[in-house]
């Protein structure tokens, strides 16, 4: 069974934006927060499943950004305080986490759309194209 590589956007200086939520959240669930439980237990899960099968699986778990001009998906979870989602990049079997938010309305916002190909950008540049 083929698997595929998650890596984790990084910034220049070394920081990555989504993994420091990520362990916030794992320290929150440690101390008993109910929310950050449930979320860091279907981001999880959801992980695991994109390193299984990638984004095969399709709706509800995953869906392809329309419009956009670099291979993005979403990874969508609805958690019982809203609609979180996770924006992921494909390339050559390994799959960028890039950036996450809270959805508020029932389109993706177009700012975390461009947001995203930033951070495409920002690969591509440093991976040399």
């Amino acid at each position: 069974m083929a698997q595929f590589n998650i890596k984790f956007y990084t910034k220049q200086d070394g920081s990555c934006p989504f993994f420091d939520f990520y362990n916030k959240l794992k320290n929150k669930k440690i101390n008993g927060d109910k929310h950050s439980r449930i979320l860091y237990k279907s981001i999880s899960r959801k992980l695991r499943i994109l390193k299984r099968n990638g984004t095969k699986k399709g709706m509800p778990d995953f869906r392809y950004i329309q419009g956009s001009k670099y291979s993005i998906w979403e990874i969508r979870i609805k958690h019982p305080k809203g609609y979180f989602r996770i924006f992921i990049y494909n390339k050559d079997n390994t799959y960028y986490v890039l950036n996450y938010f809270w959805k508020k309305q029932s389109k993706t916002p177009k700012k975390e759309i461009l947001k995203a190909e930033y951070l495409v950008e920002d690969i591509e540049n440093r991976l040399g194209g």
